[in-house]
């Protein structure tokens, strides 16, 4: 294969990776967009079940007088 056919060859891919790049970056933005991070919170056992977490939160929440909180599942 000639030198041009594999710099061509090697363009498209760059830019097919580019654009893949900019995808993948564009959804983790989005599925963090409304996630929080608490640091601090206490685990309440080793394998802690999806609804304890939100219980905790809710309590923390709570604490903090927040009364504009939904939980969607």
């Amino acid at each position: 294969m000639s030198y041009k056919k594999l710099k061509k060859k090697n363009d498209k891919i760059t830019e097919a990776y580019g654009r893949l790049e900019e995808a993948v970056v564009s959804l983790e933005t989005y599925s963090y967009q409304y996630n929080i991070k608490i640091v601090g919170m206490p685990t309440l056992s080793d394998q802690q079940k999806a609804y304890e977490t939100v219980n905790l939160c809710l309590n923390l929440f709570h604490k903090m007088e927040s009364t504009d909180i939904t939980i969607n599942s």
